[in-house]
């Protein structure tokens, strides 16, 4: 810039350039040249001295560098924030974007969020009356995979690690419970497959994450679908004594003799 001075003092300006893009020449340029560097978001920052200024310049995708030559490093950190939240699936969320990455790579489904009202009334988790061993404002991490069978995985995130290592025990023993109250249940596809689930059920902790795993096998979903099917099928339900299911009685035979004779 010929004249780098305006009416307001030092002009300077920000940019993103879009191109193609040779990752090792660009990086043996920018470390020849840099004076300093500056780790942000998993970005390296290059500070370039040029015309008593520092241009700050970094590569924030394949195709992508941007550049800045404003004073401070607020332009250029505004700049990879953008990008990053741009690239995540729903922007905005100052919670998904802190939490996405702990979504288990090709998930079928999964949902992210933390637990509050009404849910968490007087400090404590309770759905239908039933008191959940959660703490308030915990975030829970839900995901559905298929690598052969169907993986069902919880990932709570508690307050500290004391009360993820309670809340941990007493998760495993509701799981046992629920083990027990299965036993009685009759033999068909669905009590099947509600026990083949508690069955593959583990409570693990580590730090301040409590995780819930379970799975159901291919043929325990084959069972499920068949006997859904089953149960809709016309005439499934049908009452035996409705007029059109009752039998009608055959046509009377005989060689009896004429009563009007």
């Amino acid at each position: 810039m010929p004249d780098p001075d305006g009416p307001n003092g030092p002009v300077a300006y920000s940019m993103v350039l879009v191109g193609k893009l040779t990752g090792a020449k660009l990086n043996s340029w920018l470390d020849a040249h840099a004076t300093s560097r500056e780790i942000y978001d998993g970005h390296t920052i290059y500070n370039i001295p040029s015309q008593a200024r520092t241009v700050r310049v970094t590569q924030i995708g394949y195709d992508m560098l941007a550049l800045s030559n404003t004073p401070t490093t607020e332009q250029i950190h505004s700049i990879i924030d953008r990008h990053r939240t741009a690239a995540l699936p729903f922007a905005g969320s100052s919670l998904l974007a802190q939490h996405y990455h702990d979504v288990p790579l090709l998930s079928l489904a999964w949902g992210l969020g933390q637990i509050g009202l009404p849910f968490s009334e007087s400090g404590a988790i309770s759905i239908f009356g039933l008191e959940l061993p959660i703490q308030a404002d915990s975030t829970i991490i839900a995901s559905i995979r298929w690598t052969g069978s169907l993986h069902l995985r919880i990932e709570e995130i508690a307050p500290s690690e004391e009360k993820a290592a309670g809340q941990a025990a007493a998760l495993a023993t509701l799981v046992t419970m629920a083990r027990g109250f299965t036993v009685p249940l009759g033999n068909n596809p669905a009590n099947n497959g509600l026990k083949e689930l508690l069955k593959t059920t583990e409570v693990t902790q580590k730090q301040d994450r409590v995780v819930v795993t379970a799975s159901l096998p291919s043929n325990a979903l084959a069972n499920l679908a068949q006997g859904a099917s089953s149960d809709t099928s016309p005439g499934a339900n049908l009452d035996k004594n409705s007029p059109s299911n009752a039998q009608t009685p055959p046509p009377a035979t005989g060689t009896g003799a004429d009563a009007s004779k």
